[in-house]
């Protein structure tokens, strides 16, 4: 054989080793030893725009139509339905063992799993609270499910709606370890939120003895900050308060709309703009307040997905304008900047 047509031949199986890659299913093996499995990339994708295929009509598309995941999906705000596809396999000594499936994202509004049972019967569970009513899973702060065992061609199909951000990671459990990680995870951040509520009880404190208009308004910044935060993990579950899933992308998306005024005007009065330059205070204390007002309504309109974007990307803007301010200050060596 001459070294052209070597060549040649190991191209050609290259790159149909590279096709095959793309196109194969993929096939998670759960082996009995593993508490924890990342199964993003062995995940397909089906995008439906208007939402509108049912689970019979998904499952007969043709395998050619789906995309592979190449990690966590990462689609951005859309108003789409992903449909999700995972197969995998459960050698015998893994079967005896409970196996749950986590999406990473808490702010996903509604997220169904469907599969065959071993009779053929579609089953479903439930992981968002779509209302008072909605039997879950697990009442847990992000969508989780029992990876069932008698799923029939070791298949399940994910079916996934929201206004927020269309992301997430994939993961399997072992049910032990998904429930210790969960104790610690909770424990961890119970940390976090006791010290953010420690400081704005002292600066609250400190206000209101002093009478000190500066630290108020920091209080009422960092409370916003610390609720933005309580809701973005939606810890809310966890605390026994019981909130679905589109009230709480609501309160989440007022929320983002006012942080930026609550900022402004912290700045502006630690900076004391307010009494060197009221003009230009006053006109971006307006401007903020007027995205809050036009991104509020578009919120409770059922805007999130488009309205959100636009405000967090305003906060570049404001970061900037915020900065060059402060570094004016301090270039002009005036006696009123802190």
């Amino acid at each position: 054989m001459n070294i052209s047509n070597y060549f040649c031949r190991l191209c050609f199986a290259l790159t149909l080793s590279i096709l095959t890659s793309f196109s194969a299913h993929a096939l998670t093996v759960l082996q009995a030893d593993v508490k924890k499995a990342d199964v993003s990339r062995d995940i397909r994708m089906w995008i439906d725009r208007n939402g509108s295929q049912t689970i019979d009509q998904v499952t007969a598309i043709q395998k050619d139509q789906w995309q592979k995941l190449t990690g966590p999906m990462s689609l951005g705000f859309t108003s789409a339905t992903v449909w999700l596809e995972l197969k995998y396999t459960l050698p015998p000594e893994a079967t005896q063992r409970k196996w749950v499936l986590e999406l990473d994202q808490p702010l996903l509004q509604n997220v169904r799993m469907y599969w065959r049972d071993s009779s053929g019967k579609w089953q479903s569970q439930t992981g968002t609270r779509l209302d008072n009513n909605t039997p879950l899973a697990y009442n847990y702060r992000r969508p989780v499910f029992d990876l069932p065992t008698d799923a029939q061609d070791g298949q399940v199909w994910l079916r996934v709606s929201t206004q927020t951000s269309m992301s997430s990671a994939f993961f399997v459990w072992q049910h032990d370890a998904f429930a210790g990680s969960r104790a610690q995870e909770s424990f961890l951040w119970g940390l976090v939120f006791g010290s953010y509520i420690f400081v704005i009880l002292f600066y609250g404190m400190y206000s209101f003895w002093t009478r000190n208009r500066l630290h108020a308004v920091y209080t009422v910044y960092m409370l916003g900050n610390l609720t933005a935060a309580w809701l973005t993990g939606n810890w809310s579950v966890l605390a026994g308060i019981s909130t679905n899933s589109s009230t709480l992308v609501m309160l989440m998306g007022l929320i983002i709309c006012w942080i930026n005024f609550l900022g402004t005007l912290f700045n502006m009065r630690l900076l004391r703009l307010n009494e060197t330059q009221p003009k230009l205070s006053q006109s971006l204390l307006s401007l903020t307040a007027a995205m809050g007002v036009l991104g509020s309504s578009g919120v409770l309109m059922g805007y999130y997905h488009v309205v959100i974007p636009l405000v967090q990307s305003s906060v570049i803007g404001l970061i900037a304008i915020n900065v060059y301010l402060g570094v004016s200050q301090l270039l002009k060596h005036n006696p009123n900047a802190p």
